[in-house]
């Protein structure tokens, strides 16, 4: 809240869907879920290593060998590569069906402050009649909106996953 304040130099609550939906957002969450997730392998990991070695019965004081060292580093830099992927992958484009949250659209007395896929799906039913939700896309969801206007394109801005929420944290349920 302090970052955005301090970007846009407004109160956050004029400027909310102005902030979730900006880059500096989806990096601040990028940054804390790697941060999250390099915890949370690490200590996973650290408990299955002494787990192993309290039932080993071999209990040296040595230091660790070349081969050793390079098996550390590699779970290491391992840790890093899987939680900045995590991290990242909500960010892909076309993993948008998985991660998008909600689409703002501004000015438009239809679709009133950021709306979920429930929301489209019910107000696109009553605009067109029967829709399978067996399989609806967010792609297909902006093409169903802008086919429904004919003086201007409507075009829904996207609430990244890491803006879902307002605090730019990622949503782990």
């Amino acid at each position: 809240v302090a970052v955005s304040d301090k970007y846009f130099n407004k109160s956050t609550c004029k400027t909310q869907f102005e902030w979730v939906k900006s880059d500096l957002c989806t990096a601040l969450g990028i940054i804390s879920t790697i941060g999250s997730l390099v915890s949370l392998y690490s200590m996973s990991i650290l408990s299955v290593f002494r787990a192993i070695k309290t039932r080993s019965i071999k209990r040296s004081q040595e230091s660790l060998s070349t081969k050793q060292r390079i098996i550390l580093s590699g779970g290491i830099f391992g840790i890093y590569i899987l939680a900045g992927l995590v991290a990242i992958a909500p960010t892909f484009t076309y993993l948008e069906s998985y991660f998008i949250q909600a689409l703002k659209y501004d000015e438009n007395p239809l679709f009133v402050g950021s709306l979920d896929k429930d929301h489209h799906v019910s107000i696109i039913e009553a605009y067109y009649g029967r829709l399978s939700k067996l399989k609806i896309t967010w792609k297909s969801i902006g093409r169903l909106v802008g086919d429904m206007f004919v003086k201007e394109k409507v075009v829904g801005t996207r609430i990244s996953f890491y803006g879902s929420n307002g605090f730019c944290l990622f949503n782990y349920f």
